[in-house]
C-alpha cells in the first residue's frame, strides 16, 4: 500500500513538472514570436508627420538627398546640416529680430518640407486655429520667394486660404490637396502643429509636399 502510495506521488509530481515545462516554452515561444513582430515592425514616415528619423534606408528611397533650399542672397543668417542618415536635411534661418524659421528637408517616396516658425511678434491662444492658421499665411508669403524647391508653395498657400473661407473650425494635420485634377504627381499641405515656447515665444509648423516621385 505505501509502495503504491509512493508511486501515485511520483506520477503527480513528474505529471506536474512536465505541464510547467510545457507552459513555460509555451510562453518562451509566444515572447519569442511578439519580439520578431516588434522588431520586424518598421516605422514609415507620414507626410505632414513629425516623425523624420526612421531608420529607412537611402538605397530604399526614391528622392535624392536634401540640399539647402534657402537663397542666401535673401537670407543670408542661415545654416543646413545633413543628417548622419543622409535623409533628413536640417536649415536653419536666423532672423534680426530674433526669430526662427527652421526647415526640415525630407521624405522618401515624397519630397517634404516642414517649415517651423519661432516667433515672438504672434501670440494667441494655441487652440484658436482660425488664427495661427492666418499668420502661417503671413509666415509662407514672407519667406516663399526665398525658397528653390519643387514643391509649388504659392498654390499650397492659396489652398489654405481657401480651406479657413470654408470652414470656421480648421484643425491641426487636416490634409490639403492642391494641383491639377488627373495629374500623377499630387501636392498638399497640412498645418502640423502649434505650440507655446516660453511666455512670449510661440511655434506653427506646416509642411508641403509633392509625390509620389
Amino acid at each position: 500500500m505505501k509502495r503504491s502510495q509512493l508511486l501515485l506521488f511520483i506520477s503527480i509530481v513528474l505529471f506536474s513538472i512536465s505541464c510547467k515545462n510545457a507552459e513555460k516554452k509555451k510562453n518562451h515561444n509566444t515572447s519569442e514570436v511578439l519580439i520578431k513582430q516588434t522588431n520586424n515592425k518598421q516605422s514609415l514616415p507620414e507626410q505632414g508627420s513629425q516623425q523624420k528619423d526612421t531608420g529607412i534606408k537611402k538605397s530604399d528611397c526614391v528622392r535624392s538627398t536634401p540640399e539647402p533650399v534657402v537663397k542666401k542672397a535673401i537670407f543670408p543668417h542661415t545654416n543646413f546640416q545633413l543628417q548622419k542618415d543622409s535623409l533628413v536635411g536640417i536649415e536653419t534661418v536666423n532672423f534680426d529680430n530674433g526669430d526662427k524659421l527652421i526647415i526640415h528637408n525630407w521624405g522618401c517616396e515624397y519630397y517634404v518640407l516642414t517649415f517651423r516658425f519661432e516667433t515672438s511678434y504672434f501670440q494667441a491662444d494655441t487652440t484658436d486655429m482660425q488664427y495661427w492658421y492666418k499668420q502661417g499665411i503671413q509666415f509662407m508669403n514672407m519667406v516663399e520667394k526665398a525658397i528653390d524647391t519643387p514643391v509649388d508653395l504659392p498654390g499650397g498657400i492659396n489652398a489654405i486660404k481657401a480651406y479657413i473661407k470654408k470652414t470656421s473650425q480648421p484643425k491641426l494635420g487636416e490634409e490639403l490637396n492642391y494641383g491639377e485634377p488627373g495629374n500623377d504627381i499630387g501636392y498638399m499641405v497640412t498645418v502640423d502643429r502649434v505650440q507655446k515656447i516660453t511666455d512670449k515665444m510661440y511655434a506653427i509648423e506646416m509642411s508641403f509636399s509633392v509625390g509620389p516621385l
